[in-house]
Protein backbone atom coordinates (compact mmCIF):
# COMPACT_ATOMS: atom_id res chain seq x y z
CA UNK A 1 0.00 0.00 0.00
CA UNK A 2 0.85 3.89 -0.52
CA UNK A 3 -0.65 6.11 1.56
CA UNK A 4 -0.97 9.62 3.07
CA UNK A 5 -3.26 10.77 5.78
CA UNK A 6 -5.26 7.71 5.81
CA UNK A 7 -6.23 7.76 9.32
CA UNK A 8 -9.69 7.77 8.61
CA UNK A 9 -9.52 5.23 5.98
CA UNK A 10 -7.07 2.93 6.90
CA UNK A 11 -8.90 1.17 9.78
CA UNK A 12 -11.74 0.05 6.99
CA UNK A 13 -8.73 -1.35 4.66
CA UNK A 14 -7.19 -3.03 6.88
CA UNK A 15 -9.84 -4.71 8.63
CA UNK A 16 -10.75 -6.09 5.50
CA UNK A 17 -7.88 -8.50 5.31
CA UNK A 18 -7.33 -8.69 8.96
CA UNK A 19 -6.45 -12.63 9.34
CA UNK A 20 -5.97 -13.42 5.56
CA UNK A 21 -2.86 -11.83 4.93
CA UNK A 22 1.00 -12.81 6.14
CA UNK A 23 2.42 -9.17 6.48
CA UNK A 24 1.20 -5.96 4.88
CA UNK A 25 4.09 -3.22 3.63
CA UNK A 26 2.75 0.30 3.45
CA UNK A 27 4.77 3.13 2.45
CA UNK A 28 3.55 6.35 3.78
CA UNK A 29 4.12 9.71 1.48
CA UNK A 30 4.35 11.83 3.73
CA UNK A 31 1.57 11.89 6.51
CA UNK A 32 0.69 14.83 8.76
CA UNK A 33 -1.82 12.45 10.57
CA UNK A 34 -1.91 9.20 12.65
CA UNK A 35 -1.73 7.10 9.29
CA UNK A 36 1.27 5.68 10.31
CA UNK A 37 0.36 4.88 13.64
CA UNK A 38 -2.83 3.12 12.80
CA UNK A 39 -0.95 1.07 10.56
CA UNK A 40 0.84 -0.45 12.93
CA UNK A 41 -1.76 -1.06 15.44
CA UNK A 42 -2.38 -3.61 12.92
CA UNK A 43 0.87 -5.23 12.43
CA UNK A 44 2.46 -3.48 9.05
CA UNK A 45 5.74 -2.25 8.50
CA UNK A 46 5.76 0.80 7.63
CA UNK A 47 8.02 2.82 5.37
CA UNK A 48 8.37 6.63 4.95
CA UNK A 49 9.30 7.63 1.51
CA UNK A 50 8.99 11.62 0.27
CA UNK A 51 5.98 11.96 -2.31
CA UNK A 52 7.73 12.59 -5.99
CA UNK A 53 5.20 12.80 -8.21
CA UNK A 54 5.61 8.89 -9.03
CA UNK A 55 2.69 6.42 -7.91
CA UNK A 56 4.99 3.85 -9.65
CA UNK A 57 7.96 4.73 -7.54
CA UNK A 58 6.28 4.34 -4.77
CA UNK A 59 4.28 1.25 -5.11
CA UNK A 60 7.80 0.02 -5.94
CA UNK A 61 9.49 0.94 -2.68
CA UNK A 62 6.56 -1.08 -1.48
CA UNK A 63 6.85 -4.66 -4.02
CA UNK A 64 11.20 -4.07 -2.96
CA UNK A 65 9.92 -4.73 0.55
CA UNK A 66 7.44 -7.52 0.47
CA UNK A 67 8.66 -10.94 1.39
CA UNK A 68 5.00 -13.23 0.12
CA UNK A 69 4.60 -15.21 -2.86
CA UNK A 70 1.80 -13.33 -3.74
CA UNK A 71 1.23 -9.14 -3.79
CA UNK A 72 -2.02 -8.08 -2.93
CA UNK A 73 -2.47 -4.52 -3.56
CA UNK A 74 -5.05 -2.03 -1.75
CA UNK A 75 -5.58 1.53 -1.23
CA UNK A 76 -6.70 3.19 1.95
CA UNK A 77 -9.60 4.21 0.42
CA UNK A 78 -10.62 0.61 -0.94
CA UNK A 79 -11.45 -3.14 1.09
CA UNK A 80 -11.36 -6.41 0.25
CA UNK A 81 -14.72 -7.57 -0.30
CA UNK A 82 -15.77 -10.01 1.60
CA UNK A 83 -16.28 -12.81 -0.45
CA UNK A 84 -12.62 -13.00 -0.62
CA UNK A 85 -11.93 -14.58 2.59
CA UNK A 86 -13.15 -17.59 1.06
CA UNK A 87 -11.84 -17.15 -2.78
CA UNK A 88 -8.45 -16.64 -1.92
CA UNK A 89 -6.85 -19.51 -0.65
CA UNK A 90 -8.13 -21.58 -4.07
CA UNK A 91 -6.61 -18.70 -5.92
CA UNK A 92 -3.21 -18.93 -4.83
CA UNK A 93 -2.85 -22.74 -5.19
CA UNK A 94 -2.76 -22.54 -8.88
CA UNK A 95 0.84 -22.65 -9.88
CA UNK A 96 -0.16 -21.86 -14.00
CA UNK A 97 -1.56 -18.05 -12.88
CA UNK A 98 0.76 -15.41 -12.63
CA UNK A 99 -1.96 -13.03 -11.64
CA UNK A 100 -5.28 -12.13 -11.03
CA UNK A 101 -7.79 -9.82 -12.27
CA UNK A 102 -10.00 -8.23 -9.63
CA UNK A 103 -13.31 -6.46 -10.02
CA UNK A 104 -13.20 -3.09 -8.45
CA UNK A 105 -16.53 -1.54 -7.43
CA UNK A 106 -16.06 2.35 -7.74
CA UNK A 107 -18.74 4.39 -5.59
CA UNK A 108 -19.35 7.89 -7.25
CA UNK A 109 -21.74 9.44 -4.97
CA UNK A 110 -23.04 9.45 -1.00
CA UNK A 111 -25.87 7.77 0.41
CA UNK A 112 -26.38 4.60 1.29
CA UNK A 113 -27.16 3.10 -2.37
CA UNK A 114 -24.51 4.94 -4.04
CA UNK A 115 -24.05 5.11 -8.24
CA UNK A 116 -21.72 2.68 -9.03
CA UNK A 117 -18.79 1.92 -11.88
CA UNK A 118 -17.48 -1.37 -12.28
CA UNK A 119 -13.82 -1.95 -13.32
CA UNK A 120 -11.23 -4.63 -13.53
CA UNK A 121 -7.58 -4.23 -12.06
CA UNK A 122 -4.43 -6.56 -12.15
CA UNK A 123 -4.18 -6.23 -8.44
CA UNK A 124 -3.26 -9.78 -7.14
CA UNK A 125 -0.15 -11.27 -8.86
CA UNK A 126 3.27 -13.46 -8.13
CA UNK A 127 6.00 -11.76 -6.18
CA UNK A 128 9.09 -11.66 -8.25
CA UNK A 129 11.41 -9.35 -8.42
CA UNK A 130 10.97 -8.42 -12.49
CA UNK A 131 7.36 -7.75 -11.87
CA UNK A 132 7.79 -3.70 -11.79
CA UNK A 133 5.12 -0.86 -11.90
CA UNK A 134 5.61 1.50 -14.98
CA UNK A 135 3.82 5.01 -15.03
CA UNK A 136 3.75 8.13 -12.54
CA UNK A 137 0.30 7.87 -13.03
CA UNK A 138 -2.31 5.46 -13.32
CA UNK A 139 0.41 3.09 -12.71
CA UNK A 140 0.85 -0.65 -14.52
CA UNK A 141 2.15 -3.32 -13.37
CA UNK A 142 0.70 -5.88 -16.60
CA UNK A 143 3.36 -4.99 -18.87
CA UNK A 144 5.82 -6.26 -16.87
CA UNK A 145 4.80 -8.99 -15.99
CA UNK A 146 4.22 -9.99 -20.12
CA UNK A 147 7.37 -8.69 -20.96
CA UNK A 148 9.05 -10.72 -18.59
CA UNK A 149 6.67 -13.98 -19.20
CA UNK A 150 5.08 -13.81 -22.38
CA UNK A 151 1.82 -15.70 -22.35
CA UNK A 152 1.93 -15.58 -18.94
CA UNK A 153 -1.48 -16.31 -17.20
CA UNK A 154 -3.82 -13.05 -16.00
CA UNK A 155 -7.05 -14.43 -15.02
CA UNK A 156 -10.47 -12.97 -13.87
CA UNK A 157 -11.13 -13.62 -10.33
CA UNK A 158 -14.28 -13.52 -8.08
CA UNK A 159 -12.56 -10.97 -5.97
CA UNK A 160 -13.66 -7.36 -5.44
CA UNK A 161 -12.46 -4.46 -4.38
CA UNK A 162 -14.97 -1.42 -2.69
CA UNK A 163 -13.22 1.67 -3.66
CA UNK A 164 -14.77 5.18 -2.36
CA UNK A 165 -12.04 7.27 -3.59
CA UNK A 166 -14.79 8.91 -6.57
CA UNK A 167 -17.00 9.78 -4.27
CA UNK A 168 -17.17 13.89 -4.05
CA UNK A 169 -16.40 14.57 -1.04
CA UNK A 170 -13.52 12.44 -0.22
CA UNK A 171 -11.92 13.96 -3.80
CA UNK A 172 -12.85 17.44 -2.41
CA UNK A 173 -11.19 16.64 0.88
CA UNK A 174 -7.84 15.06 -0.59
CA UNK A 175 -7.38 18.36 -3.33
CA UNK A 176 -6.69 15.36 -5.87
CA UNK A 177 -8.03 17.02 -8.62
CA UNK A 178 -5.39 20.02 -8.16
CA UNK A 179 -2.58 17.29 -7.81
CA UNK A 180 -3.92 15.10 -11.03
CA UNK A 181 -3.70 17.65 -13.42
CA UNK A 182 -0.36 18.97 -12.31
CA UNK A 183 1.19 15.63 -12.94
CA UNK A 184 -0.52 14.64 -16.17
CA UNK A 185 0.07 18.25 -17.60
CA UNK A 186 3.93 17.35 -16.64
CA UNK A 187 3.64 14.44 -18.32
CA UNK A 188 1.93 15.39 -21.51
CA UNK A 189 4.54 18.06 -21.78
CA UNK A 190 6.73 15.14 -22.70
CA UNK A 191 4.32 13.11 -24.76
CA UNK A 192 1.91 15.88 -26.19
CA UNK A 193 0.25 13.13 -28.71
CA UNK A 194 0.13 10.29 -25.97
CA UNK A 195 -3.66 9.24 -26.71
CA UNK A 196 -3.98 7.85 -22.77
CA UNK A 197 -2.84 10.94 -21.17
CA UNK A 198 -5.27 12.61 -22.92
CA UNK A 199 -7.71 9.97 -22.12
CA UNK A 200 -6.36 10.34 -18.21
CA UNK A 201 -6.75 14.46 -18.16
CA UNK A 202 -10.43 14.35 -20.10
CA UNK A 203 -11.89 12.27 -17.52
CA UNK A 204 -10.16 14.11 -14.91
CA UNK A 205 -11.78 17.18 -15.90
CA UNK A 206 -15.42 15.24 -16.39
CA UNK A 207 -14.96 13.52 -12.83
CA UNK A 208 -14.89 17.94 -11.68
CA UNK A 209 -18.17 18.27 -13.41
CA UNK A 210 -16.38 20.55 -15.92
CA UNK A 211 -17.59 18.94 -19.12
CA UNK A 212 -16.71 21.85 -21.45
CA UNK A 213 -13.12 20.83 -20.34
CA UNK A 214 -13.15 17.55 -20.57
CA UNK A 215 -14.03 17.44 -24.47
CA UNK A 216 -11.25 18.41 -26.42
CA UNK A 217 -9.31 16.27 -24.50
CA UNK A 218 -11.22 13.07 -25.07
CA UNK A 219 -11.91 13.72 -28.70
CA UNK A 220 -8.04 14.26 -29.50
CA UNK A 221 -7.63 10.71 -27.59
CA UNK A 222 -10.59 8.95 -30.00
CA UNK A 223 -8.65 10.45 -32.77
CA UNK A 224 -5.33 8.99 -32.07
CA UNK A 225 -5.89 5.73 -29.79
CA UNK A 226 -5.48 3.04 -31.84
CA UNK A 227 -8.94 0.77 -31.72
CA UNK A 228 -7.44 -2.09 -30.30
CA UNK A 229 -6.54 -0.60 -26.74
CA UNK A 230 -8.02 -1.96 -23.87
CA UNK A 231 -9.30 1.19 -21.85
CA UNK A 232 -11.16 2.57 -25.43
CA UNK A 233 -14.20 1.66 -24.80
CA UNK A 234 -13.72 3.51 -21.46
CA UNK A 235 -12.59 6.58 -23.85
CA UNK A 236 -15.72 6.38 -26.03
CA UNK A 237 -18.32 6.29 -23.22
CA UNK A 238 -16.38 9.35 -21.36
CA UNK A 239 -17.04 11.05 -24.86
CA UNK A 240 -20.62 10.49 -24.92
CA UNK A 241 -20.66 11.49 -20.89
CA UNK A 242 -19.20 14.62 -21.67
CA UNK A 243 -21.65 15.32 -24.39
CA UNK A 244 -24.67 14.20 -22.09
CA UNK A 245 -23.52 16.48 -19.69
CA UNK A 246 -23.40 19.51 -22.47
CA UNK A 247 -26.71 18.44 -24.14
CA UNK A 248 -25.04 17.66 -27.34
CA UNK A 249 -27.98 14.88 -28.14
CA UNK A 250 -27.55 15.37 -31.91
CA UNK A 251 -23.81 14.90 -31.43
CA UNK A 252 -24.24 11.80 -29.17
CA UNK A 253 -26.22 9.93 -31.16
CA UNK A 254 -24.38 10.57 -34.02
CA UNK A 255 -20.79 9.68 -32.26
CA UNK A 256 -21.93 6.52 -30.70
CA UNK A 257 -24.11 5.41 -34.02
CA UNK A 258 -20.29 3.39 -35.20
CA UNK A 259 -19.06 2.86 -32.00
CA UNK A 260 -22.48 0.68 -31.12
CA UNK A 261 -21.28 -1.48 -34.26
CA UNK A 262 -18.21 -1.63 -32.51
CA UNK A 263 -19.54 -2.29 -28.81
CA UNK A 264 -22.71 -3.95 -29.47
CA UNK A 265 -22.80 -5.39 -25.61
CA UNK A 266 -21.82 -2.47 -23.89
CA UNK A 267 -24.48 -1.48 -21.86
CA UNK A 268 -23.48 2.46 -20.84
CA UNK A 269 -23.38 2.99 -24.75
CA UNK A 270 -26.93 2.16 -25.47
CA UNK A 271 -28.05 4.07 -22.02
CA UNK A 272 -26.46 7.28 -23.29
CA UNK A 273 -28.21 6.73 -26.68
CA UNK A 274 -31.38 6.80 -24.95
CA UNK A 275 -30.88 9.69 -23.18
CA UNK A 276 -29.87 11.33 -26.32
CA UNK A 277 -33.07 9.96 -28.18
CA UNK A 278 -35.17 11.29 -25.03
CA UNK A 279 -33.50 14.50 -25.39
CA UNK A 280 -34.18 14.79 -29.12
CA UNK A 281 -37.89 14.38 -28.49
CA UNK A 282 -37.84 10.56 -30.27
CA UNK A 283 -39.27 8.93 -27.53
CA UNK A 284 -40.23 5.41 -28.81
CA UNK A 285 -35.86 5.31 -29.96
CA UNK A 286 -35.30 6.43 -26.71
CA UNK A 287 -37.65 3.38 -25.36
CA UNK A 288 -36.25 1.20 -27.29
CA UNK A 289 -32.38 1.86 -26.46
CA UNK A 290 -33.73 1.68 -22.59
CA UNK A 291 -34.92 -2.11 -23.29
CA UNK A 292 -32.04 -3.20 -24.99
CA UNK A 293 -30.14 -2.16 -21.60
CA UNK A 294 -32.32 -4.38 -19.96
CA UNK A 295 -31.43 -7.02 -21.72
CA UNK A 296 -27.95 -6.68 -21.70
CA UNK A 297 -27.57 -6.71 -18.07
CA UNK A 298 -24.61 -4.95 -16.83
CA UNK A 299 -21.74 -4.83 -19.09
CA UNK A 300 -18.74 -7.35 -18.36
CA UNK A 301 -15.97 -5.90 -16.77
CA UNK A 302 -13.34 -6.87 -18.50
CA UNK A 303 -13.29 -5.88 -21.53
CA UNK A 304 -15.44 -2.92 -20.97
CA UNK A 305 -14.73 -1.54 -17.44
CA UNK A 306 -11.47 -1.92 -17.36
CA UNK A 307 -8.02 -0.10 -18.69
CA UNK A 308 -5.53 -2.46 -17.25
CA UNK A 309 -3.69 -3.58 -20.06
CA UNK A 310 -4.14 -7.60 -18.49
CA UNK A 311 -8.10 -7.31 -19.42
CA UNK A 312 -7.54 -7.30 -23.13
CA UNK A 313 -5.46 -4.95 -25.51
CA UNK A 314 -2.26 -3.06 -24.82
Amino acid sequence: MIVRDEEENLPRCLESVRGLVDEIVVVDTGSRDGTAEVARRYGARVLHQPWADDFAAARNRSLDEAGGEWVLVLDADEELGPEGREALPGLLARPEVEGYLVRIVNFLGEGPHPPQEETAGLRLFRNRPEYRFAGAFHEQIAPSILAARPGARLEPSPLRILHRGYQPAVRRRREKHRRNLRMLERMRAEAPDDPFLLYLLGVEHLAEGEAGAALPYLEEACRLAPPDRAWRPKLVKSLAAALAEEGRWADLLAWLGPELERYPDYTDLHYLAGLAAQGLGRHQEAAAAFRRCLALGPAPSPPYGSVDPAAGGA
